[in-house]
Parts: structure tokens; C-alpha cells; sequence
């Protein structure tokens, strides 16, 4: 397991991971950019 920013550069290739779980996350991320960047890096990281 790992715990981080998924909202920052994430230094791992494409569906690095089997899976990326988030359980009411996204709605405390901040700002719709942050929002946008954090779901871009969950899409990125599993297949």
C-alpha cells in the first residue's frame, strides 16, 4: 500500500498499479484543477 498526493507528479508509468482506490476523496482536493488533475492521475495509474 501507498500513501500520497495523488494530486501532484507522480513518479510511476502508465497502469503502474492493478488498482487506485479512493473513498470520498475527491470532494476535499480543493479546487476543480486540483479535482481534475487527481482524476487524471487515478485514470493514468490502473488500467
Amino acid at each position: 500500500m501507498l500513501e500520497g498526493d495523488a494530486c501532484e507528479v507522480l513518479d510511476f508509468s502508465d497502469n503502474s498499479f492493478d488498482l487506485v482506490f479512493s473513498n470520498s476523496v475527491i470532494e476535499h482536493v480543493g479546487s476543480l484543477e486540483r479535482q481534475t488533475v487527481f482524476a487524471q492521475n487515478v485514470q493514468r495509474l490502473s488500467p
